[in-house]
């Protein structure tokens, strides 16, 4: 799980979301004042799942089912929309390695085929891992009053522009053929803009056309 805050050398408690560049980082204080809401709203939901993980010790714990099932939350979270049920690491009786199964509604064990198994344990997944592409290139990488001749130039060389997301992303753009989406983040200064280093390329052939 990539994570949210940073504490500075001065011992100073940084936000840092995962749409902010590496190089960035705001107190909570700051955005508060500057009506970051989205922000806060990350912060908030964070610190509720480390709570109630704390709080039910199943953070990569087995939890024996005689114990306890999955509770409401735990079955929000870890919940499969095209199962209609929540899914979960768990230990079949009689098994000797786990496996993941779906916990529905009405308290069954089950598969992808609907067949039922009795469980002894169970545990919560754990967070999708995500390779790292945060790494940022130059600070100064594009300045704020050239985005939109590069939007433009996107659009001209067959980028579709996609509405931004989080609180940093000034463009979203996605090409055929291209995995990643290409995005620009607007740094504190308001003066300088970043792309992610896969996408520095895009920049560089945009500014040598123009």
């Amino acid at each position: 799980m990539e994570r949210l805050t940073y504490v500075t050398e001065k011992g100073e408690v940084l936000f840092h979301p995962e749409d902010l560049p590496d190089d960035e980082g705001v107190t909570i204080t700051q955005l508060a004042k500057d009506g970051r809401f989205k922000a806060l709203e990350i912060i908030a939901e964070r610190l509720a799942n480390y709570e109630q993980v704390e709080k039910h010790g199943s953070y990569g714990k087995w939890i024996p089912v005689s114990e306890r099932l999955p509770n409401e939350y735990e079955f929000i979270k870890s919940y499969r929309r095209n199962k209609y049920a929540a899914e979960f690491i768990v230990m079949i009786k009689g098994a000797n390695r786990p496996t993941t199964l779906y916990f529905t509604h009405n308290g069954w064990w089950t598969d992808n085929m609907k067949d039922r198994y009795d469980v002894t344990a169970w545990m919560p997944l754990p967070e999708p891992y995500l390779e790292s592409e945060k790494r940022m290139a130059n600070r100064n990488t594009l300045h704020s009053n050239k985005l939109d001749a590069f939007r433009k130039w996107l659009i001209k060389t067959g980028w579709t522009i996609e509405e931004p997301k989080g609180i940093w992303e000034v463009l979203r753009a996605k090409k055929a053929g291209r995995k990643n989406p290409l995005i620009v983040y607007q740094k504190m200064n308001k003066e300088h803009l970043s792309v992610l280093d896969r996408d520095i390329d895009v920049i560089k052939r945009f500014l040598q056309e123009k």
